[in-house]
């Protein structure tokens, strides 16, 4: 996440920082879903080498997976749940982010209208390793994605007579993204508010030279109030957010999970849309389209950004709490009468 963080706000031509729903839909988003995929869902697997050999294998015919749909659910779960905790990370270090370009930072959740929302947005950006005039479109009467590119022979297009351009493509998914994030967010300005306090806070305490276990807990605490899936939160004021109430100890057997319901909930969503997704075969749709790319149309990166042949710098834990908790919940349970818990795969 610091790569993605820094590429946004370090640059000469700063972009907002991606909304985390729109990394979600591989079908109306697939440029979006690229950045997730080749930069979250690769970093979560923690082995480049296998990453590498289903990608390279036979130039990619080889029908290796890149992982299962529960795995898919658990990297979409880590990234909303620490989406704000790692931007307070990254921002609050006055090392990574000077005053200057710390001025300038906004999430796509900071814009009000459309009218103020920026036309250079992530996908434009070198952290995707494929041309920004080759475009991804779902094709849903073939089930396969189409990777449309310019044609180098006509530089202009008949609109009547040739297919859409890469244009047409971008200028309608940069419509979508802007429909996602002004769908959800309402939702997140109170946490934003918050974060921006917070990092304010931290900065300053950098610049006193305060003590490094000073700085810690001040993390640590402000932490604690950005959590996105935490349940009770308590509302004293609207644009205020404060931690929940003491959870009464839990009687029941039935779900001894630490994790938070709307956590749990959001989880079990997660793992049975992609099931439905793998069963009309769009996963695997998406991931003959991924190796093509990858083995035809990546490109060198000329900015500072992710390159996947170098160390990733989004970690993701190898032994979750959330997948080894899950093995006592209704939810996991639910998931493996689905027969979406094998996690054999590469």
């Amino acid at each position: 996440m610091q790569e993605l963080v820094l590429q946004c706000v370090v640059n000469k031509q700063p972009v907002p920082i991606p909304a985390f729903e729109t990394l979600e839909d591989r079908l109306r988003l697939p440029r979006r879903y690229f950045l997730f995929f080749d930069v979250f869902f690769q970093a979560g697997r923690h082995n480049k080498e296998l990453w590498k050999v289903a990608i390279t294998k036979d130039k990619g015919n080889n029908g290796i997976p890149f992982g299962s749909c529960i795995f898919e659910a658990h990297v979409r779960t880590t990234i909303r749940e620490n989406y704000f905790k790692w931007l307070l990370q990254v921002l609050s270090n006055p090392r990574l982010v000077s005053d200057e370009y710390l001025e300038s930072f906004k999430t796509e959740y900071d814009y009000e209208t459309s009218a103020t929302f920026p036309n250079r947005l992530i996908c434009d950006t070198s952290l995707i390793s494929i041309p920004v005039e080759c475009q991804l479109e779902f094709e849903s009467e073939t089930n396969v994605f189409e990777i449309i590119c310019n044609n180098e022979e006509d530089e202009e297009w008949d609109n009547e007579q040739t297919p859409r351009s890469p244009k047409d493509v971008q200028d309608e998914q940069a419509i979508l993204v802007k429909e996602v994030v002004f769908k959800n967010r309402a939702k997140h300005q109170a946490m934003l508010k918050t974060l921006k306090e917070k990092i304010a806070e931290i900065r300053k305490l950098e610049e006193t030279n305060a003590k490094r276990d000073t700085i810690k807990k001040a993390l640590s605490g402000a932490k604690k109030l950005l959590c996105v899936f935490e349940d009770d939160f308590v509302e004293e004021n609207a644009e205020q957010l404060q931690r929940p109430l003491a959870k009464r100890r839990r009687k029941s057997l039935e779900n001894k999970s630490r994790n938070s319901d709307k956590k749990l909930d959001f989880f079990g969503k997660a793992c049975m849309a992609l099931q439905k997704e793998e069963e009309a075969g769009y996963r695997k749709a998406w991931e003959n389209t991924y190796k093509e790319l990858k083995n035809n149309y990546a490109v060198e990166l000329t900015e500072a950004g992710y390159n996947g042949d170098e160390g990733n710098s989004i970690h993701l834990m190898k032994q979750s709490t959330l997948l080894t908790n899950l093995k006592n919940c209704r939810v996991w349970r639910k998931a493996a009468v689905m027969d979406i818990t094998n996690m054999t795969a590469i």
